[in-house]
């Protein structure tokens, strides 16, 4: 072999996949049917003071001043936030939100 002669470097190896595809429309169909536990029609066109909304702001407007972390109680902020606001056509129920709250405790 020449000396002169210039070695290749070894290419990087390319990158690789990811381990879990990316499933756009059954992540949205997920989206929806989670919302939809929680009272709040996801096709629906919502309103607040006026001004049309989505969905998941009406679910993040209860959630913006919730309390984070567990309080003296035992319980998240967050879900005494989801169960105090529950709407009436809510799937789930202030004792379902407990129950899976206890659960991640």
């Amino acid at each position: 072999m020449n000396a002169t002669a210039k070695t290749k470097k070894p290419r990087p190896p390319k990158a690789a996949p990811p381990l879990v595809s990316n499933h756009f429309h059954e992540t949205l169909v997920l989206n929806q049917w989670l919302i939809s536990l929680l009272g709040i029609d996801p096709l629906a066109l919502h309103q607040d003071a006026g001004r049309p909304q989505r969905p998941l702001e009406m679910l993040a407007k209860t959630l913006r001043d919730a309390t984070p972390g567990i309080g003296a109680d035992g319980k998240h902020g967050f879900a005494k936030a989801l169960a105090s606001h529950l709407p009436p056509g809510a799937l789930l129920t202030q004792a379902d939100i407990e129950r899976y709250d206890a659960a991640i405790v």
